[in-house]
């Protein structure tokens, strides 16, 4: 359920989505925690009120924010994955998603891995669900006979396999040997779940 105020008018939406834009720097640099509403408002250079006007406290902030990042990954997702003709190309797509994503919204790591363990993950669970469902649209496109329940866990399982080892791209110097890697395992995840699955002998 939104807990914040959405404008119509040209105006209003260009402050309201500048205020999401300083919120997400400030969250990225400081963490959600330390940061406060009246930070926010001081970094978007509007009147505490003008926040308060949109956003009843800073958690409906948080709210809207991963709502932007789910709408961005529902379009992102889709387009990609139309022309890809196979599951092993899948792994590999969304593998660069995910990095790609992560390079162009500055709070994704902070949300998946700090926000999302604590009691705020009922709140970012969303970009899990968005990315998950995506995969698992993709496989029924590709197996369409196979079950909703194991192409949702064919898409769970490799979400978190990817969410678990990108962190290294980070940690570790040489990022193209890293992705390859990623794209390794998941690849051999997806082999033996077809081979399990009896989909590929």
């Amino acid at each position: 359920m939104k807990t914040w105020h959405e404008p119509q008018q040209i105006r209003s939406r260009a402050r309201f989505n500048h205020i999401l834009s300083t919120a997400e720097v400030l969250f990225a640099e400081h963490g959600y925690e330390a940061v406060t509403t009246n930070q926010i408002a001081d970094h978007s250079g509007v009147a505490i009120g003008s926040v308060y006007h949109f956003f009843p406290d800073k958690e409906a902030i948080l709210g809207a924010l991963v709502e932007r990042y789910a709408t961005d990954l529902q379009s992102l997702f889709p387009a990609a994955m139309t022309i890809q003709s196979d599951l092993e190309s899948v792994a590999a797509m969304v593998i660069d998603c995910v990095i790609a994503f992560e390079q162009h919204h500055a709070a994704f790591s902070h949300f998946l891995y700090v926000l999302d363990m604590g009691k705020y993950g009922h709140i970012v669970g969303v970009i899990h669900r968005t990315v998950i469902a995506a995969i698992e649209q993709v496989v029924q496109q590709v197996y369409p006979d196979m079950p909703t329940a194991l192409c949702l866990r064919y898409a769970t399982v490799s979400f978190h396999l990817v969410k678990g080892l990108l962190p290294l791209l980070v940690t570790e110097q040489d990022a193209i040997t890293i992705r390859l890697e990623i794209q390794t395992a998941l690849r051999a995840y997806l082999r033996a779940f077809l081979e399990r699955e009896g989909y590929v002998s």
